[in-house]
């Protein structure tokens, strides 16, 4: 025999009992997917920020899962099916329990008579009892007492008491069925907590109507309460006191009609629960008085009005039909409904994690595709480093080199002009030692700004050109490295001011060693004349002597002016003494051998002519030898002692220019190498995290397929 035809053989309750175990095994792994789905999320949640996916709305659907999930495996882990009578007061809800009971058990009779709710279920034995909501056990017959509104020792509305019947004499003949009694629904508006406290869980709910009446609103908005908090609830519906109806025949089927309508329009199209098929084996037209009372052996022999027997029997097929149909309703509606919603979980779930896993695939490819990216960026970065090292070198060497030449030219060309700057000098000048320190002093500052102020002019444009052609260039290539934002952060701009390039030649120390000599020489003096007789007679010898004599009478000349205590010495330096006395006694041999030779040749007359003629020259020369002509002198003087210091400077200050230009480049080219390498450092990093977080996406998406 098959799993399936078991089943089917099985009693009606029992295979209530079976499918509830089949139904909780599922929703046990439901549960536990639930769970685990939940637990998957938590631990990913904590890494979601981090890849920009977002999990709370679905951490919000797991949860209300959970929830549903818990809800329904409480439902189904009780040991009882639930069932529930509803109904205003007075329409006889203590009459169909205690009809199908079959004895006069909870309190019936006219006005509010149940004070509270009563539930009814099967014990083993034959003694009937009940407990209190203490727990107290007392007698069943004590029910009246506590339970009737009529009572004075009443309960709370809300209060359950609980009643246990011997199986073999009732309708609770099973394990799994647990009735409840309720108070009127139209006496308290305490409804609320009534269905929160003893309706979420039940399985089935009996509507007990007033045939005499209709469908009030109070009895609809309760099981709207109730179709609220429970998805499609199990509901029957008796139209009980149907035997009134024997009092008006001719309009009982008009009635009926009308009552089937408004029930199966309120169970169909208001509460929508069942559809109108199903909703009209759920309404029956009874009267529990008649039941009881037949059942009663006080009430044998009594007459029963007209068409009773249909009644007795409308209430036996309600009987037998909720008896044959509730389990099959729990297992067709509600377990069959908790299946579908358990699959509807399940799908949702797979929905939302499907969705989530896509979005985990998504961000993996997305991110190797970033990290290919970074990686292309990162070597193109680390090979344009390599360029650009070997282009700037190149770019250096040719604008220092420029920059040399430039300057060296210009600097040539402004030392060969010195005697047109030096002679736009105009300070009062005086052959006095202090006034010529003074006269020097102003020279020394005038040729040096002078200088450098017409190199600047002649080289600055050049230069800048150059400098700016270069940096330009640099800024281009290394724009092509960097992204747009980091140009900004730079300030990466097209042009900046020139560059303060300085051509300070420092004249004090280079010419702070010249020494005029401004004293005053005959042109015509023995000396020059000595020296042109030599140089004719071809006598270099003498000539050399003459020439060293004079040069040693100079420094002595000059040692004497700026060391006194030289010139107050009683010792002179043997090599200066011995150069004074080989001159002195070389210029008086050639004094009286060239005046010997003249008066020899010319005779005494022409010689005293000679001698007068010569000493006019003298004269003329002497008056002549004013401030004006020894200024001429010293600056005459000054520009060949500058001019050859100068040409010294040439190659360290057109060099020094050079390094100006090359500090500046380096500074600004090492400022944007640094941009490059932070830039290649943050590749670098970025290439790592990216790496990271793939392994982690892609460890995550692994147990996304374990869980899946």
């Amino acid at each position: 025999m098959s799993k399936s035809d078991a089943f089917n053989n099985l009693p009606p309750l029992q295979r209530f009992g079976m499918a509830r175990k089949e139904v909780n095994q599922i929703y046990r792994n439901i549960a536990k997917f639930v769970n685990d789905g939940s637990a998957f999320l938590q631990e990913f949640d904590q890494h979601s920020k981090n890849f920009n996916i977002s999990v709370e709305e679905i951490m919000l659907q797991l949860k209300s899962f959970a929830n549903q999930v818990a809800g329904i495996q409480e439902m189904l882990t009780r040991d009882q099916m639930k069932v529930c009578f509803f109904g205003r007061t007075s329409n006889g809800k203590s009459t169909v329990v205690n009809a199908m009971l079959e004895d006069k058990i909870l309190p019936t009779g006219m006005g509010h008579t149940s004070n509270c709710f009563c539930s009814v279920s099967g014990c083993d034995g034959d003694e009937s009892y009940m407990l209190t909501p203490n727990d107290e056990k007392l007698a069943v017959t004590s029910v009246k007492q506590l339970a009737s509104a009529l009572s004075q020792e009443k309960l709370e509305s809300n209060a359950l008491v609980r009643v246990y019947w011997p199986k073999n004499s009732c309708l609770c003949s099973d394990d799994f069925l647990l009735l409840i009694y309720s108070p009127g629904i139209d006496v308290t508006p305490d409804l609320d907590s009534w269905i929160n406290q003893h309706c979420l869980d039940a399985d089935v709910f009996v509507l007990v109507a007033n045939a005499e009446s209709t469908l009030m609103i109070t009895e609809k908005n309760f099981f709207h309460k109730v179709s609220e908090r429970l998805s499609k609830p199990n509901i029957f519906i008796l139209n009980n006191r149907w035997d009134a109806s024997a009092n008006e025949p001719d309009i009982v089927e008009e009635v009926k009609k009308q009552h089937l309508e408004r029930t199966i329009d309120f169970l169909a199209n208001e509460l929508q629960v069942a559809n109108k098929r199903v909703a009209l084996d759920r309404v029956f037209f009874v009267s529990a008085k008649e039941l009881l009372s037949k059942n009663n052996s006080i009430m044998k022999g009594v007459g029963f009005s007209e068409g009773y027997q249909a009644r007795l029997l409308e209430f036996e097929s309600f009987e037998k039909k909720f008896k044959e149909c509730i389990s099959e309703s729990a297992i067709k509606t509600k377990f069959e409904q908790h299946a579908k919603q358990g699959l509807k979980i399940i799908d949702c779930m797979k929905d939302a994690l499907q969705q989530l896993e896509n979005n985990i695939i998504s961000k993996i490819v997305q991110l190797r595709d970033e990290r290919s990216t970074c990686l292309k960026n990162l070597a193109y970065v680390k090979n344009r480093l390599r360029d650009e090292a070997s282009h700037f070198d190149a770019r250096l060497k040719q604008l220092t080199s420029s920059v040399e030449k430039k300057v060296a030219k210009a600097m040539t060309r402004e030392i060969n002009h010195l005697a047109y700057l030096v002679d736009d000098f105009n300070r009062p000048f005086h052959s006095h030692d202090l006034v010529i320190q003074t006269y020097k002093k102003e020279l020394l500052d005038y040729i040096d700004e002078g200088l450098g102020r017409n190199l600047m002019v002649r080289c600055s444009e050049t230069v800048n050109d150059g400098w700016n052609k270069t940096r330009n260039d640099i800024i281009k290539r290394i724009r092509e490295i960097l992204p747009a934002d980091y140009h900004k952060a730079l300030a990466l701009d097209d042009t900046l001011p020139e560059v303060p390039i300085s051509y300070n030649l420092d004249c004090h120390n280079l010419c702070g060693g010249f020494q005029e000599d401004i004293k005053f020489r005959f042109t015509w003096g023995w000396r020059p004349l000595l020296r042109s007789a030599l140089v004719l007679c071809g006598n270099t010898r003498f000539v050399r002597v003459l020439d060293e004599n004079e040069v040693i009478s100079t420094e002595f000349s000059q040692r004497a002016n700026q060391d006194t205590t030289v010139v107050g010495s009683p010792e002179l330096p043997i090599s200066l003494a011995t150069g004074i006395a080989m001159a002195s006694s070389y210029s008086s041999l050639g004094i009286v051998i060239t005046a010997g030779a003249i008066f020899r040749m010319v005779g005494w007359r022409l010689f005293t002519v000679g001698i007068a003629v010569y000493g006019g020259l003298y004269g003329f020369e002497r008056l002549t030898w004013t401030r004006g002509a020894q200024e001429r002198t010293y600056k005459k003087q000054f520009v060949n002692y500058a001019t050859q210091k100068l040409k010294m400077m040439i190659s360290i200050t057109s060099r020094n220019c050079s390094n100006q230009i090359q500090n500046e480049l380096n500074g600004t080219y090492h400022r944007l190498i640094n941009a490059v390498t932070e830039y290649k450092t943050t590749l670098e990093e970025q290439s790592k995290e990216l790496n990271l977080r793939v392994s982690k996406l892609e460890e995550i998406e692994n147990t996304f397929k374990v869980l899946r």
